[in-house]
């Protein structure tokens, strides 16, 4: 008996789940390209975990029995990089293979199967009151830098 299919199998849904999560990582990158030349600004969405998901964290560390689906970011950020400011923009998960990523905002949960749902999903996002309320705040320059 060879194991040698179930090893390239492995293999390519590795390989797989890299270029789905390069895929949103690239398309954050370029969210953050956007928003810094539309503001004038350094601002960048960052991925953070919250203080309850560290906490899950060290619960689920403890638990031998768990295995992990989902990474600990558990929200997104916007973040102005000059005064060291941030604002939660939307709730965030993102499965260990790339999707589906789930973005929570306005009261909504739109789960991504694929790059295209999250782009649809960051339209909404970006076009929402919440979001342009966000980016005011942390691009008034009247923001103090933070030490």
């Amino acid at each position: 008996m060879s194991f040698l299919d179930s090893l390239k199998a492995g293999m390519e849904k590795a390989n797989a789940a890299d270029k789905k999560l390069n895929q949103v990582s690239e398309l954050l990158t370029q969210l953050s390209k956007e928003i810094s030349d539309f503001s004038d600004m350094p601002i960048k969405i960052s991925r953070a975990t919250s203080v309850i998901g560290h906490s899950k964290m060290i619960s689920e560390a403890l638990n031998s029995n768990f295995i992990r689906e989902y990474f600990t970011d558990d929200r997104l950020l916007l973040v102005n990089v000059l005064k060291n400011h941030e604002m939660e923009i939307a709730k965030w998960r993102q499965h260990l293979s790339g999707y589906p990523c789930i973005l929570g905002f306005e009261g909504g949960e739109y789960v991504c199967m694929n790059i295209e749902d999250l782009e649809s999903a960051f339209h909404i996002l970006l076009s929402s009151i919440e979001f342009a309320k966000a980016l005011k705040k942390i691009t008034n320059p009247n923001l103090v830098k933070k030490k």
